[in-house]
């Protein structure tokens, strides 16, 4: 079976409007291809929460885009939630998930800083912790991921 020739930007240009539509965020796309066919998997985020039934519903939106328009033909999808304790990949994941809590693992840092994320802004996190604000530079930041508790 021949695999389409669509690229990861072009798919997202078609899933994310689909994406906000529905009123999530558009998190996490990939497009994973074999000779046997085409997988896709989507993160989404909404600040009420992401339950089943949510990404049920974009499902049987996006399947036959995917399938028809983008002509992947026969395509797995799964959608999903971040999770409660996602690892952020991406630096638009800090603008995603403003006013959450997160744990950050510093450069040169013995223990996880805990606080809430107050965004992104020329390459450093705004961060509240222990009362203090804190400008965290990107590269300082060797793993990020939310806080569930």
């Amino acid at each position: 079976m021949a695999v389409p020739s669509l690229t990861e930007q072009e798919l997202r240009e078609m899933v994310a409007p689909v994406v906000e539509g529905l009123g999530f965020r558009l998190v996490e796309l990939g497009l994973h291809r074999s000779h046997s066919g085409s997988k896709v998997h989507v993160v989404i985020y909404r600040g009420e929460g992401v339950g089943v039934d949510d990404c049920a519903a974009l499902s049987r939106n996006l399947k036959p885009r995917l399938e028809l328009e983008a002509g992947l033909g026969e395509v797995g999808l799964e959608v999903s939630s971040p999770g409660l304790e996602r690892v952020l990949k991406d630096p638009l994941e800090y603008e995603i998930f403003r006013g959450r809590g997160m744990r950050l693992w510093l450069r040169d840092a013995a223990d996880w800083l805990d606080g809430i994320n107050e965004g992104i802004a020329d390459g450093a996190v705004d961060f509240a912790s222990g009362g203090r604000r804190l400008s965290i530079r990107l590269e300082e930041i060797v793993k990020a991921k939310l806080d569930a508790s």
